[in-house]
């Protein structure tokens, strides 16, 4: 090894100054390279990368739900007045005021004019271990910093 490293530094020694600092920033620029593209390129691709898994995911579990008889148009095994129920506990339980209307399909859906944040996920992810699945959810921000939440529940 010390046997290249010293040839390695005669055959550098022999060249010219102008040699030697051409190939100097040709290191140089490898080793950033190297540094950009085999180091932090992919520490600072890692979010993008997890949104495209997570967008995946959620698109793969989309479609087993529709295929295990759960996705759209499909209310599953609870009747509309049956969701209505549990979700209405869920939201009492957790301190939200939701309104209920029963669907033709005998889905519900579900109106919260202002909700905190904290109480609105809470009864949302309550919901999923009751077993009911919200089919839709759009959520918006009222001016007083509440949240706004319409949605659809399948049982």
């Amino acid at each position: 090894m010390t046997g290249l490293i010293a040839r390695a530094r005669s055959w550098f020694a022999g060249r010219s100054v102008r040699e030697q600092r051409m190939l100097a920033g040709m290191a140089i620029a490898l080793a950033l390279f190297v540094a950009w593209f085999g180091v932090a390129a992919p520490i600072l691709n890692f979010r993008a990368d997890a949104a495209r898994d997570l967008a995946r995911a959620r698109a793969d579990h989309a479609l087993l739900s529709s295929l295990s008889g759960r996705g759209a148009g499909d209310a599953g095994g609870r009747s509309a007045a049956e969701i209505q129920n549990v979700a209405g506990a869920g939201a009492s339980g957790a301190g939200v005021v939701a309104s209920f209307t029963p669907e033709e399909d005998g889905s519900v859906r579900f109106a919260v004019t202002g909700a905190r944040t904290g109480p609105l996920f809470s009864w949302l992810a309550q919901m999923e271990r009751d077993g009911l699945t919200v089919r839709e959810l759009g959520v918006t921000e009222n001016a007083d910093a509440t949240l706004k939440a319409e949605g659809v529940i399948l049982g």
